[in-house]
């Protein structure tokens, strides 16, 4: 039996729009299993699109039970509103963050769709250009052993816009979000996190199937609670949120199998997508992968990144858009204290001519009435003479 969608049904249909080509999910040769979409091995899954996380991962359990022993939650976002000056690119272990910065470097440092990209530092351009060899090579960059900021300047027709990323260890996202442990590196993510003016958020979808619990509460939970973060700050209600899933040219079965990129997101991470609200959804492939006699996946580089630049721009877009807000916002409430002043002074000069008049009526009373004496005392004067 049809009924109509209740009220929330709607509101839910409005948290997640599909951004990019349509056409790009279909564009994409289908890497992965056909006796079960988007399925891979364990040694490829070890090397897709990412160094091998095996001893990362390690790490990242031994952290976090090291972070329970000695559980001191970092602060809470400052009360105080902060300038919001970056593009933040957040994704746990594994979720490609290395490689999509790495092509994105790569593919507009001379200029590509519009827009261009500068590493505002010597360091941040020495790391895009090592992991761009190591690609070349057929080689995965190597496993993130500490953190990492990737300093960038992407220019646009519209002006520059600083994009931040942090290529940290597996382990760091997880103290930041899940285990809510403080130390530098967490100090360091949050404060990038708070300063965001824009967020992308990467998430392998091959998690949603060869994933561990951990590992997909990290993507779903982990997002949902730096999200929380942002949105609960001064300003961060509305700051646009990009959910880029990585990999697609191997994980295409597995969101062709869901019905396309917007069902695949509602139905693995619905309360992802209720945290941020108005979240747009991409995919991409940063680079294509062969499978090798060994049955590891190695990188290709020949073919051009697909999908990369769209979240980026759609982000730029939203946020000269808030600013142009905030822009009238401003001009409005400028041009409406101005009028608050304008009528102040108005009301303040009405008091001061009122307190004139009433001192020259007073002026012109006492002189009257000194008149009417002197009169009166002069009549009496002559009229007491003989």
């Amino acid at each position: 039996m049809n009924r109509e969608p209740d009220d929330r049904e709607r509101d839910d249909a409005e948290l997640i729009e599909l951004g990019g080509d349509s056409g790009f999910l279909a564009a994409i040769p289908d890497d992965a299993s056909d006796d079960e979409p988007g399925a891979r091995s364990a040694p490829e899954r070890a090397t897709a699109h990412d160094a091998p996380p095996d001893a990362e991962a390690s790490a990242s359990r031994s952290g976090s039970l090291a972070a329970t022993a000695t559980r001191r939650p970092p602060p809470p976002p400052s009360p105080t509103p902060v300038h919001r000056d970056r593009v933040v690119i957040l994704g746990r272990r594994a979720s490609g963050k290395t490689v999509f910065l790495a092509r994105l470097y790569g593919h507009l440092y001379r200029g590509a769709e519009g827009l261009t990209i500068q590493a505002r530092d010597g360091p941040s351009h020495l790391r895009c250009i090592a992991a761009l060899d190591s690609l070349e090579r057929g080689e995965w960059p190597a496993a993130t052993g500490e953190t990492a900021v990737f300093d960038l300047e992407i220019g646009f027709p519209g002006g520059v816009e600083r994009l931040v990323a942090l290529d940290y260890p597996g382990e760091l996202f997880r103290r930041a979000f899940l285990d809510e442990v403080a130390s530098p590196d967490v100090y360091t993510l949050l404060e990038h996190v708070d300063r965001a003016a824009a967020v992308l958020l990467l998430i392998d979808p091959a998690l949603t199937r060869t994933g561990s619990a951990g590992e997909r509460a990290e993507d779903d939970f982990g997002m949902i609670q730096a999200l929380r973060r942002i949105r609960s700050s001064p300003g961060g209600a509305r700051v646009p949120v990009a959910l880029v899933l990585t990999k697609i040219d191997a994980n295409s079965g597995i969101v062709r199998a869901a019905g396309g990129l917007k069902p695949f997101v509602e139905r693995h991470y619905p309360a992802l997508v209720r945290a941020a609200r108005g979240v747009k959804v991409f995919a991409c492939a940063a680079v294509r992968t062969m499978v090798d006699p060994l049955g590891r996946r190695l990188p290709q580089i020949r073919a051009e990144p697909a999908g990369i630049v769209a979240p980026l721009a759609w982000c730029l877009t939203a946020m000269g858009r808030l600013r142009r807000d905030e822009l009238e916002a401003a001009r409005a409430e400028a041009m409406a204290r101005l009028t608050v002043r304008e009528r102040e002074l108005d009301r303040q000069a009405a008091v001061r001519e009122r307190r004139i008049l009433v001192a020259i009526w007073v002026i012109v009373a006492v002189v009257l009435l000194v008149g009417a004496l002197v009169v009166a005392v002069v009549m009496n004067d002559r009229g007491a003479t003989p």
